[in-house]
């Protein structure tokens, strides 16, 4: 059981540290970076296949600004239209772009989404629940092989 639960809890790290630097670099860029309107240039809307003939809607969103030094940027982003405001060509949008690096830029709802309290809980939730099933499977794996390697030298125990 211990080895079980020190691999879920490894496992757990492994799953939990990418996202919270997440949270960590958009908290960054909501401090310290700086927000600005940027114009819808593109969007995009396309249907990509998948496994088993399922298909994907994979949307993407290109917009250029300028930075303070009045440089112009452009980017291009995935995004879910679920998860953002909709928007069309020509429309203006909030982007925060770093100071230093003015092409690490992206929506400030991104940014938001992704500094917010209730996505890290629901995806730590999510990274939990994951990692318990995980480790009951494995311990339920390990009880098996180790009953059937019980029953074997029970079995040749008695033969002899």
């Amino acid at each position: 059981r211990m080895a079980g639960a020190a691999l879920a809890f490894i496992l757990g790290l492994a799953v939990a540290i990418p996202r919270t630097m997440d949270y960590l670099d958009a908290n960054d860029m909501l401090a310290h970076g700086i927000a600005t309107n940027a114009v819808v240039i593109e969007t995009n809307r396309w249907v990509r296949e998948g496994t088993k003939g399922r298909q994907f809607v994979d949307y993407t969103l290109a917009y250029e600004f300028a930075d303070k030094t009045g440089a112009q940027f452009q980017n291009s982003v995935s995004y879910t239209p679920s998860g953002f405001t909709p928007v069309n060509k020509g429309d203006a949008i909030r982007i925060v772009y770093s100071p230093q690096h003015p092409e690490n830029n992206e929506r400030r709802e991104h940014y938001e989404r992704l500094a917010s309290i209730e996505t890290l809980a629901i995806d730590v939730l999510m990274v939990m629940g994951s990692v318990f099933a995980l480790a009951l499977f494995l311990t339920f794996l390990v009880k098996r092989k180790l009953r059937a390697k019980a029953a074997v030298e029970l079995y040749l125990n008695e033969s002899l």
